[in-house]
């Protein structure tokens, strides 16, 4: 036989092998989750390159990802936190199921990378970018997880609400215009709204009418313009989707938001009824 003729005979055979591998995974994924050796299902509607990754690379995601956490680790001692940025998003991509790197990549971009910008509205667009990361894409991958809810609920929690930032007002302002664009007011009337608010409470800001109506009956009327709802609203989100028995920590958050939003209410009485006496 002819050199040429081998070639192609060995080209094809390669083909076949790599088509015979392919074709295992699926029945080889559906036996991990019958015997219970995967924490999750499956992912599902991920963008091509994630589905790449995460089939194609086998095995070898996790050596990959292993090295770019070293490399991060590093960048990180030297204070190169753009750079971290890049090198976080790989890892997603790589370990999507990790929810470290969701909870690092966001708190990088939110406390470290926002930092450095003089100009607040930078700030925020970097905190905005944290949070967007976490609720669009860490939850998706991620939903049984209560660890990805309460990073998120964390970030409305403590980088907005609370004044440890500077620019914490510019943040409050932003985010009270958003949801005042899109609930018409800080308490929306549910039965009212229309069919595009609810369209984009659900695909953009993945808020549920039903969890917020919820929360509204045991702790509310709430401010949904305000941070604290929303880290309330992450931590009860996390609970009720949790494919784990450890919700302690979305607990812990739920308590102390509510509390944090009670001392809010009764601040602003008690500074309410003490303009009133002076008037009088």
């Amino acid at each position: 036989m002819s050199r040429k003729f081998i070639t192609i005979i060995l080209i094809a055979l390669a083909v076949l092998c790599i088509w015979n591998a392919g074709s295992q995974n699926e029945p080889l994924i559906n036996k991990r989750t019958q015997y219970g050796l995967t924490p999750t299902e499956p992912l599902e509607n991920a963008p091509p390159m994630m589905t790449f990754t995460t089939i194609v690379m086998g095995g070898f995601r996790g050596l990959i990802a292993d090295i770019l956490w070293l490399r991060i680790s590093l960048l990180q001692e030297d204070g190169k936190f753009f750079e971290l940025v890049q090198l976080s998003d790989w890892v997603t991509k790589l370990e999507p199921r990790n929810n470290e790197i969701w909870a690092f990549h966001a708190w990088n971009m939110a406390y470290n990378v926002s930092v450095m910008m003089p100009d607040y509205n930078d700030r925020w667009r970097w905190v905005s970018n944290g949070i967007k990361l976490l609720r669009d894409e860490g939850i998706l991958y991620n939903r049984g997880d209560p660890e990805v809810y309460r990073q998120l609920g964390w970030l409305f929690q403590d980088k907005i609400a609370k004044a440890s930032d500077m620019a914490h007002a510019t943040y409050k302002k932003h985010w009270a215009e958003e949801m005042t664009a899109l609930l018409g007011g800080p308490s929306p009337d549910y039965e009212k709204l229309s069919e595009a608010q609810r369209t984009s409470m659900k695909e953009t800001y993945k808020l549920e009418v039903d969890v917020m109506k919820e929360l509204d009956q045991l702790y509310g009327p709430l401010d949904w313009t305000m941070p604290e709802p929303h880290a309330l609203y992450w931590a009860y989100l996390g609970i009720l989707r949790s494919s784990r028995k450890d919700t302690r920590s979305c607990k812990m958050m739920m308590r102390q938001t509510v509390r944090a939003i009670n001392d809010g209410g009764y601040v602003k009485s008690f500074e309410k009824s003490r303009q009133e006496r002076k008037k009088k």
